[in-house]
C-alpha cells in the first residue's frame, strides 16, 4: 500500500512537471517583460520607419516610458512611443523619416499588473543596404 502511495505521488509530480514543460506559457511569462520588438533585438536592418515594443502583459496605466538613443547615447528626438489602441500590450513610434545608418538602443521601463517596476533595453543597427 505504501509503495502504491509513493508511485501515485511520483506520477502526479511527473505530470505536473510535464504540464509546465509543454505549456505555451512558461512561469516567467506571467511577469511583465518584453515579448517582441520591431526591429528585432540585436538585428541589423536597412531602414526603420517604425519602432515597436510589445510586452507580455498590459502594463499599468501611464507606467511605460520608452526612449531611443544613438551610438553616442544621445536621445533621438522626434521619436514618440504611443500605446496601440488595438493592442494594449504594444507601444509604437511612427517615425517621420527613416533613421540614419548607425547603432541604436531602446531603453524601456514599465510597471506590471503585480506592481513591480521593470526596466530593460535592447539594441539594433541600421546599416547600408
Amino acid at each position: 500500500m505504501r509503495c502504491l502511495k509513493y508511485c501515485f505521488l511520483a506520477v502526479i509530480l511527473v505530470l505536473t512537471v510535464a504540464a509546465f514543460a509543454f505549456s505555451k506559457q512558461s512561469p516567467l511569462s506571467y511577469h511583465f517583460a518584453v515579448d517582441k520588438t520591431v526591429p528585432a533585438k540585436d538585428t541589423s536592418v536597412v531602414s526603420v520607419s517604425q519602432i515597436g515594443i510589445w510586452f507580455t502583459q498590459v502594463p499599468q496605466s501611464n507606467s511605460v516610458s520608452i526612449r531611443l538613443v544613438d551610438a553616442e547615447e544621445s536621445l533621438v528626438t522626434g521619436v514618440e512611443f504611443e500605446a496601440d489602441s488595438a493592442d494594449p500590450t504594444a507601444f509604437i513610434a511612427h517615425l517621420d523619416s527613416t533613421l540614419p545608418v548607425g547603432d541604436y538602443k531602446v531603453f524601456w521601463r514599465g510597471i506590471g499588473q503585480d506592481g513591480h517596476v521593470v526596466t530593460g533595453d535592447y539594441t539594433f543597427k541600421v546599416s547600408v543596404g
